[in-house]
């Protein structure tokens, strides 16, 4: 019987079952755990949308350092 694998941050944040905020958990989980997958593949993003993320992450730091 074929198993089916367990559902990725990207898509339970998609289908709304958790916050964007989760995110830090299953990084978290995946600096701790033996998976040999780059970090977007285990958070079910395509190494495009992983960058973005992480653009846009920067930026908000930025602006958040701009306005001490």
């Amino acid at each position: 019987m074929e198993q089916t694998k367990p559902m990725r941050f990207y898509q339970l944040f998609q289908n709304g079952e958790i916050s964007a905020n989760k995110i830090n958990d299953y990084i978290n989980e995946w600096h701790e755990g033996t998976s040999e997958e780059p970090l977007y593949e285990y958070l079910g993003l395509t190494r495009e949308q992983y960058v973005q993320r992480v653009r846009r992450s920067i930026v908000h730091e930025r602006n958040k350092l701009k306005r001490i």
